[in-house]
């Protein structure tokens, strides 16, 4: 984020917008503001104008609110940030209609696609899961799989988290393959699983296996499977889509 050239682009007024914890599967508590707090000295040194947006702090107020009272249409010239992608959607659609660019590490999922129309000021840093369903599909079609399962991890919707990143993933994997799927899906907020039927339900019409969740998730599903003897047999095959670096 240092590489940002605020001057060649005229901009003098970045909003910073930002979950305290939005990030913390992958780069642990508070990474989000630790991000956001890393570019102050930067933007001060190319006197640039920033301030910070609390998205946590600020969810009494309805988000379109919220952009209104506490930016304002003329405030900035950039929005960085942030990380959710329920959130990031409702920014990046207003920021469009506002001609504001928006610069994130997050929006990965196949819906940020749309370039031309709502989306059309967004810049997503790390690429999408799109992406990931390009790399599997030549795998694929190299080894002549015709089958593939998916399991992976998603919120309870009792808890009012809309999907969980692993959802978005495995679409993207599921559209860019272009095989037959089978999936599995497990809550996150399940303190025990049956994994071990879960894989045996999955065997059923699969020998690869993608799987997408959690690290100590991804290492009970695998020891269970060693258990079932889907390691050492040589019959099946685990991929691992690691989204979390902690």
């Amino acid at each position: 984020m240092a590489k940002i050239k605020a001057g060649r682009f005229g901009w003098r007024k970045v909003m910073l917008m930002y979950e305290t914890d939005a990030y913390d599967t992958v780069s642990g508590d508070q990474s989000c503001f630790l991000a956001m707090s890393s570019l102050v000295n930067f933007f001060k040194a190319k006197n640039v104008t920033y301030g910070y947006f609390n998205l946590e702090k600020n969810r009494h107020i309805s988000l379109r609110n919220n952009l209104r009272s506490e930016i304002g249409l003329d405030y900035a010239d950039l929005f960085l940030g942030p990380m959710c992608d329920y959130v990031i959607a409702a920014v990046a659609r207003y920021a469009a209609i506002w001609g504001v660019p928006v610069v994130t590490p997050s929006a990965q999922a196949n819906a940020f696609l749309d370039k031309q129309g709502q989306f059309r000021t967004l810049t997503r840093i790390m690429g999408s899961y799109h992406q990931l369903g390009a790399v599997f599909q030549p795998v694929m079609q190299l080894f002549d799989w015709r089958v593939a399962g998916l399991l992976y991890e998603e919120f309870d919707t009792t808890e009012h988290k809309g999907h969980h990143s692993c959802n978005f993933m495995m679409k993207a994997v599921y559209e860019g393959m272009k095989v037959k799927p089978t999936y599995r899906k497990f809550l996150s907020s399940s303190p025990r699983l049956d994994f071990a039927s879960l894989l045996r339900e999955m065997a059923k019409s699969a020998r690869i296996i993608i799987l997408c969740a959690s690290p100590h998730r991804v290492r009970e599903i695998l020891l269970v499977a060693d258990d079932l003897n889907m390691v050492s047999s040589g019959e099946y095959v685990f991929f691992n889509v690691e989204l979390s670096t902690r």
